[in-house]
């Protein structure tokens, strides 16, 4: 039951991150005009999309039932529902953090920064935590693995579908944006005056944000499942080798953050210590041509605040003073 706890858990603490994300101010009119645009047409998007899929999913659906039994045929339709629940719950938060995060930069970099984050990590723990809930309670009920790897092709039958069909969809929208916004009409890019800008925008969520969740879930879940289903061909009599796949899943959504890696303040210290350099354009200029005509050497372009441009130009100097 440890898996199914966790996973429980790490939805709980999707839900708080909504809710944090939904606090945020979204803005003026014509800001929060734009947003609902780019959330109706990805609503409508996957409405359509997952009308589509829902179709063959039924049809698979009963293939399997026919041919494999009920519970491979439930378990394909648990991983497909769970899939397309994922990507259309983070791709309607990043659809509210898109507004809320321009608002909230106004206020500085660290704050937009801070909620980003929020809104992105609600599609990561949604994956987990869908993924990691299906796989240890449909195993727990079933106790069956071929039918548990009927569950992961469920969730790869929506990965396809969204991932391809948002993809295409995008980049269509952008060209169809740049040929007839900016070549034809011309329109600057990315103006909400081009209804492609606002197609393309609505593309980038449901192909980047509902799409990659569902990719994200397909990739996780079938790691799991292949990570089980060798556990119980090479230990067959051990059923410790089942579970900790699940038990190393539930360690992982606790326990997210790596060794730290100790900071290193010399070559800060010896930087602030070194002398100034002079700009490139002064030693640049300088250098002469392998004949010794200067003539023929082109003005040096300035490069003035780079410091790897003057670190070469202090090179420089140390060649032309060697004997």
């Amino acid at each position: 039951f440890i898996p199914i706890i966790v996973s429980i858990v790490s939805l709980i603490f999707a839900y708080f991150l909504i809710q944090e994300v939904n606090k945020s101010s979204a803005g003026t009119g014509k800001m929060i005009e734009i947003a609902q645009a780019i959330k109706e047409g990805a609503v409508a998007f996957l409405k359509r999309q997952y009308k589509t899929i829902g179709i063959v999913a039924i049809v698979l659906f009963f293939i399997l039932f026919a041919t494999l039994g009920i519970k491979s045929a439930l378990g394909f339709l648990i991983g497909a529902l769970a899939s397309a629940l994922s990507g259309f719950i983070g791709m309607m938060v990043s659809t509210k953090a898109n507004v809320r995060v321009a608002e909230i930069a106004k206020l500085g970099l660290k704050r937009a920064l801070n909620l980003s984050f929020k809104g992105g990590s609600v599609t990561g723990f949604l994956v987990v935590g869908l993924g990691l809930l299906s796989v240890s309670a449909f195993y727990l009920l079933t106790q069956d693995l071929k039918a548990l790897i009927a569950l992961g092709f469920g969730g790869s039958l929506i990965s396809v579908f969204a991932r391809l069909g948002g993809g295409i969809y995008t980049k269509a929208a952008d060209v169809g944006a740049d040929l007839v916004g900016k070549v034809e009409r011309g329109i600057p890019e990315d103006d909400p005056r081009n209804p492609a800008v606002i197609a393309d925008q609505v593309g980038d969520n449901v192909g980047d944000c509902a799409g990659m969740a569902a990719d994200l879930f397909e990739t996780y879940v079938v790691t799991i499942i292949a990570a089980m289903v060798l556990g119980g061909l090479i230990f067959p009599n051990l059923p410790e080798a089942i579970f900790l796949p699940l038990i190393l899943a539930s360690i992982a959504i606790l326990v997210p953050k790596g060794p730290s890696v100790p900071t290193v303040r010399s070559s800060t210290s010896t930087l602030s210590r070194s002398p100034p350099l002079t700009s490139a354009s002064q030693s640049v200029g300088r250098l002469p041509t392998p004949s010794g005509d200067r003539s023929s050497m082109p003005e040096a372009t300035s490069f003035k605040g780079s410091s790897t441009a003057s670190g070469q130009s202090s090179a420089c100097r140390r060649r032309r003073s060697r004997p």
